[in-house]
């Protein structure tokens, strides 16, 4: 009884590329094992198989031995998903968000329906997005001519709020101040 014999007994044969093989993991495969299924006649090819690495081990035919097979190996890590574009935040796109977002749709639902699209965004980067989108911006148009000052105040306050209380207090009553002097 051969090596390729008493391997085949604990590894499984299937149907490849190359034929019928037996499939023998790389972690497995022992070096001194080649030169011995060399002399047997067996021909020994490595490649990636479900996304591990293999050596396949043919049985040489009597009738075919001056067929060659010839096979592109796959890469270890090749990833059949076409590159994905990075999503530009455009006006139309974010009105896009939105709207998959009116529907009900959770951020990583929205997330999957991009990079279907061919888009990359993570989840979370969209529902920073939506948030910052969403905070309201002061009505500063009938302010008396400060030179810009209450503006500044209120954005200020705005940014500081849900972390500085009493910091975004000062500049809401200086704000106030130039209301009531006008």
């Amino acid at each position: 009884m051969g090596l390729y014999e008493q391997l085949s007994s604990s590894f499984p044969e299937e149907e490849t590329v190359f034929g019928v093989c037996l499939l023998v993991p790389h972690n497995a495969f022992k070096p001194e094992w080649e030169s011995q299924l060399k002399a047997e006649g067996v021909k020994i090819f490595q490649q990636s198989y479900n996304g591990k690495l293999f050596f396949f081990l043919k049985k040489a035919d009597g009738n075919n031995q001056s067929q060659t097979v010839k096979v592109e190996p796959a890469p270890l890590n090749s990833k059949s998903q076409p590159e994905l574009k990075p999503f530009k935040w455009t006006a139309e796109n974010l009105e896009f968000v939105r709207k998959l977002r009116a529907q009900g749709l959770s951020f990583r639902a929205i997330e999957r329906k991009l990079r279907d699209l061919g888009f990359k965004a993570h989840h979370i980067t969209i529902a920073r997005k939506l948030k910052a989108e969403s905070k309201p911006k002061p009505n500063v148009e009938n302010i008396p001519n400060d030179d810009g000052l209450f503006q500044e105040y209120l954005e200020g306050a705005m940014q500081l709020y849900p972390r500085y209380k009493r910091a975004s207090a000062v500049l809401l009553k200086e704000a106030a101040r130039i209301l009531e002097n006008g």
